[in-house]
């Protein structure tokens, strides 16, 4: 192991992908400087200014952007925000390594991390609709099984339609979706991948030529020359196999 990856302050939580890596080396750097809650609060600033300004947003998203640009543009932004040394350094280090468009990921990944650091635990629950105060009750009973001795919980609820019913729970960084939607997803999945490949071409032939020339165990390649005028394509000598 290097000396540099021996000095990381290991984060309190797992966390992934690219997002997880940058969040934690501004976790390990501000916590080694003593200096966690003045870098949470100005990222939290930072991570607010994402969320209500769509010129910044978009700004973050560019990717046309020449890298010199980047590099001048998050480092005005961070000066006009006065957000301290450690958090403008960072994000002129994002800025240099192209990956401003993983900032977002990054900030709610370092809150996370934040929130463990605290002795949180935080808990986002998506409905399809509004809880009871019943519902509500229950359901903290049911998440506060997941907590520590010790450790607050701490739950957002969010209101989504279109999952249709159910729920979705993220807990740090355990993902569970329990929702209607997700359901009628799998069994089409499901139900798609049990129909037979003479089914499925009847289907697309059926929806090029407004009906369907099959006929259950019949071979579709006979109707081949019949077919080829009508939908005006040039069908291989072979019809392609699903694999």
């Amino acid at each position: 192991m290097s000396a540099v990856a021996q000095q990381l302050i290991r984060a309190p939580i797992q966390v992934h992908g690219i997002e997880g890596r940058y969040a934690s080396a501004l976790y390990s750097a501000a916590y080694k400087q003593k200096k966690l809650d003045i870098v949470d609060k100005d990222f939290t600033a930072v991570r607010e200014v994402y969320k209500t300004n769509p010129k910044f947003r978009e700004f973050v998203q560019d990717p046309t952007l020449k890298p010199a640009s980047r590099k001048a543009g998050i480092q005005a932004c961070a000066r006009k925000l006065g957000v301290c040394k450690e958090v403008e350094n960072f994000l002129v280090l994002m800025a240099e390594n192209g990956r401003l468009k993983k900032l977002n990921a990054t900030m709610k990944t370092f809150e996370s991390i934040m929130r463990a650091h605290h002795g949180e635990l935080f808990v986002e629950v998506t409905t399809a609709e509004p809880l009871s105060k019943a519902h509500e009750k229950s359901l903290n009973e049911a998440l506060q099984k997941f907590a520590k001795p010790g450790q607050k919980l701490n739950i957002s609820i969010l209101v989504n339609p279109a999952i249709l019913g159910g729920l979705i729970v993220n807990i740090n960084d355990r993902y569970v979706d329990m929702s209607i939607a997700s359901r009628i997803k799998k069994y089409e999945q499901a139900h798609f991948l049990r129909q037979s490949e003479e089914e499925i071409w009847a289907q697309l032939w059926k929806g090029h030529v407004g009906w369907g020339y099959h006929e259950k165990g019949q071979d579709l390649a006979a109707h081949k020359p019949q077919l080829a005028p009508i939908v005006n394509v040039q069908l291989p000598n072979r019809w392609p196999r699903f694999h």
